[in-house]
């Protein structure tokens, strides 16, 4: 009696833990993209990276200023023109990586970390995606 018992009672746990994992929740298809991670705002200013930058067609302009003050301006083409985007905000360096910091209405905080490479007076920023792109010093 007591064999069957325990072969009732293993078949009774085997059947519950196949209708649990049978049921558990699966990935909604229709929950979009997956969110990027988090970038922590940690850092310091480093003086070398003061300064006005921007890239030759005057698309980017970055501006680095000593007291971890920082304006971004954008110029994007779109069918309909140009498009501009301004952001005030904060920057921070770690040995590899520029961290922005600034605020977009109705969104909050938002921080990028871009890859970095600073060499002969141009700083070249390496996105999260790989992109490259390269600013001088006006």
């Amino acid at each position: 009696m007591n064999t069957r018992l325990a072969n009732v009672t293993v078949a009774l746990a085997a059947v519950t833990a196949f209708v649990l994992a049978g049921c558990s929740p699966t990935e909604d298809p229709d929950s979009g993209p997956a969110m990027p991670k988090p970038v922590s705002f940690e850092g310091k200013v480093d003086p070398a990276l003061v300064g006005n930058w921007s890239t030759k067609d005057l698309h980017s302009v970055i501006t680095l200023f000593k007291g971890g003050e920082a304006l971004i301006l954008a110029v994007a083409k779109t069918p309909g023109g140009e498009a501009k985007s301004q952001y005030a905000g904060q920057w921070l360096s770690t040995p590899n990586d520029l961290l922005l910091k600034y605020s977009v209405p109705g969104q909050g905080d938002t921080t990028v970390k871009y890859g970095y490479k600073l060499a002969d007076g141009k700083l070249t920023l390496t996105s999260g995606i790989g992109t490259k792109t390269e600013y001088q010093i006006k």
